[in-house]
């Protein structure tokens, strides 16, 4: 009986992988067909790989795209090490009172679904003349707990 449960735990994790990976498949394979080809739902491999980049990065700015990310990653990444460890090194070193409450505080924000706060930091970054700038990414990602 336990020979059973196994092989029907492992052909379910099977089924599982492969479902989980057919996006990336379908990805991979629509970057090599033509528009045609991806509605009529073809699954091969295509001969248009170059075509299609070429076009992509003929229709929009790409590069312009990958140096913003490259520059929003380094800077999050960055200000966020700062002030995290500083704040891990002040939850470990320093006694008070009030510090298991704060965590718990910081944990519980952390339930919070990112869709419920966006409305809101929309209309605060909008009043703070904030949008379409970088600090409307970085402010909420460096403060994020």
């Amino acid at each position: 009986m336990n020979k059973v449960g196994g092989i029907f735990k492992h052909l379910f994790l099977i089924i599982v992988s492969l479902v989980s990976i057919f996006p990336f498949y379908w990805m991979l394979v629509s970057a090599t067909n033509d528009s045609k080809d991806i509605t009529m739902g073809k699954l091969t491999f295509g001969s248009s790989l170059i075509k299609n980049v070429t076009n992509a990065f003929e229709t929009a700015d790409l590069w312009g795209a990958f140096l913003n990310s490259t520059i929003l990653a380094v800077i999050i990444v960055v200000i966020s090490l700062v002030i995290c460890s500083l704040a891990g090194y002040a939850f470990v070193i320093y006694p008070s009172k009030g510090k298991d409450i704060l965590f718990m505080v910081l944990i519980a924000s952390m339930m919070v679904p990112f869709a419920a706060k966006i409305i809101p930091m929309f209309r605060m970054f909008s009043e703070m003349k904030l949008l379409n700038s970088y600090w409307a990414i970085i402010l909420p990602a460096i403060g994020a707990p």
